[in-house]
């Protein structure tokens, strides 16, 4: 219908192709074609090709703005002149007739043979040029090592453990890795630089790595120039190391995981017959003794005890957020922790939120350390500058499916809530209103030293359980600049997309929170 309109629109006497109307109406070739098929089938056009003077074809289109039949259309066809198809064109002419060339006739100078013999021999060869002395042989570069290091195999046989992703590597294949890993050793890159470079490399929550062998030979193949070490006292928070935090002096090792820590045996009291004394905080509910009004039997009640939750999403209740949020300044455990938050709100400025830590988990008393990538939306308060309904609380009991399932998984492994603290590899919400962002490398980078100050108020830390790729990546590259003397358990995000695209995720990661509370309960684990 456009086309048709813009060509009605056209002055009296206007010759313009349907090609031409359509270029300037903005119509597309495939809407074109549709539409002058249309037009033709219900007699709007009509076309004829003749050929005019000079033996030029053309193409007459007539446009009416009544359907006309096959034989109306023939009569106007008739009447039209024929133009010819440019303002140029001519009749054909007869060639001109050739003139000759100036001279007479003469045979090819290439004909017959020479008249008389030279007696010499004519033939010019260049002259040869002088033979130059062979270049001495450069010297052949020297073979790659065809055994890789015990360094690199060792750092291949640990990549199972740096990723669920990664645990299926064919055993065939570590020699081929190795030599790969050993190429990276020998351009001066840490076994930690490595580590970090793969989980860099893997791919987003929830999508499977079905050759993780594959997968690594891409990522290992082609090795960068080795990056300055940065300096440790660039990010050395004005406290100083934890007591298990300290600057790394020399590479860690190639397949160590985390490095071991034990408690000494003086933290732990003792009882009368030498075994250590149960804490009331590492009983479930039904282990516990009541509280009495006896002057021998009466105790302090603990936050885990005010703040314990009987099933998971407890926070959807007003009651007791509201509750949970008058205790962020009160609980002496996590008082430390909620005052660095309100200076590093004000560090940060606008335009960035950082949630509370959980009055009911350990504090800065804690034992096991969760990280995850960055707040999400429910854990951002009304405070927030993007005005989140959520709870302001980095806590297990969020309304949120990932904490309902950081919630059920800590109950069945058995693992207490009130010697472990939940923190984010990024402190702060990344994203916009409507749609959350996963961190960056810069956004990991440059939150490393916040995360040093949160471990520095840790001195009871021993696990330190990582969980999903992002927060992997993260604490690699804090495991590179400082060495913390603590169990790393890396396992998967909790959140429901990895349950449902990996039907085995939530058994790992159970598997993983009962190996933590084996560590904790003083139990051995083995390859710790």
């Amino acid at each position: 219908m456009r086309l048709l309109i813009w060509q009605l629109s056209l002055p009296d006497g206007a010759r313009e192709s349907l090609s031409r109307t359509a270029e300037r109406a903005r119509i597309g070739a495939c809407a074109f074609t549709r539409a002058k098929r249309q037009l033709k089938e219900e007699g709007f056009v009509h076309e004829r090709r003749l050929q005019g003077p000079g033996g030029h074809w053309i193409t007459q289109q007539p446009v009416s703005n009544v359907p006309l039949s096959a034989a109306e259309a023939a009569k106007i066809l008739a009447r039209m002149p024929v133009h010819p198809s440019s303002a140029d064109a001519s009749p054909q002419v007869a060639p001109s007739p050739r003139l000759p060339t100036v001279g007479i006739p003469t045979p090819p100078l290439t004909d017959g043979h020479p008249t008389k013999d030279p007696g010499e021999n004519t033939s010019h060869r260049p002259a040869e040029p002088e033979r130059q002395p062979d270049p001495a042989p450069k010297p052949e570069p020297a073979p790659e090592t065809s055994e890789p290091s015990e360094a690199a195999r060792a750092l291949v046989a640990a990549l199972p453990h740096l990723s669920p992703d990664l645990r299926r590597i064919p055993r065939g294949m570590h020699d081929e890795l190795a030599r790969l890993v050993a190429r990276w050793l020998a351009a001066c890159h840490t076994p930690t630089a490595v580590r970090t470079h793969v989980l860099r490399g893997l791919p987003d929550d929830g999508t499977p790595v079905h050759r993780p062998d594959g997968l690594l030979r891409y990522l290992l193949h082609d090795v960068p120039p080795a990056p300055a070490p940065p300096s440790p006292a660039s990010l050395q928070p004005p406290n100083g190391p934890p007591p298990h935090a300290r600057p790394a002096a020399s590479p860690p090792s190639a397949n160590a995981r985390a490095t071991t820590y034990k408690r000494p045996s003086s933290a732990r009291p003792a009882t009368r017959r030498g075994a250590p004394a149960a804490s009331p905080h590492r009983l479930s509910g039904s282990q516990r003794a009541p509280l009495s009004d006896g002057p021998d039997t009466l105790r302090a009640m603990t936050p885990h005890d005010r703040f314990r939750t009987a099933a998971p999403r407890a926070l959807r209740d007003p009651g007791a957020l509201r509750a949970r949020l008058e205790a962020v300044h009160g609980e002496p455990a996590v008082r430390p922790l909620n005052e660095w938050v309100e200076k590093l709100r004000t560090r940060l400025g606008d335009g960035e939120s950082v949630p509370w830590f959980d009055p009911a988990s350990g504090g800065v008393k804690a034992r096991s350390l969760f990280l995850l990538e960055a707040p999400g939306r429910k854990a951002m308060g009304a405070e927030a500058e993007l005005r989140r309904t959520g709870s302001g609380i980095i806590s297990v009991d969020n309304d949120d499916p990932t904490a309902r399932n950081c919630w059920m998984l800590r109950e069945e492994a058995g693992l207490p809530y009130a010697e472990s603290l939940h923190w984010n590899i990024v402190p702060w919400y990344l994203g916009t209103a409507d749609r959350i962002a996963a961190p960056g490398r810069s956004e990991i980078q440059r939150a490393a030293p916040f995360l040093h100050e949160i471990i520095s108020m840790l001195p009871a830390l021993e696990v330190v359980v990582p969980m999903g790729r992002k927060a992997q990546a993260g604490w690699a590259a804090y495991q590179e600049t400082y060495a913390p003397k603590v169990h790393t358990l890396p396992t998967w995000h909790p959140s429901p997309r990895v349950f449902a695209s990996r039907p085995a995720a939530r058994q790992e990661i159970l598997d993983v929170l009962r190996t933590a509370e084996r560590i904790l309960s003083g139990g051995a684990v083995s390859g710790a």
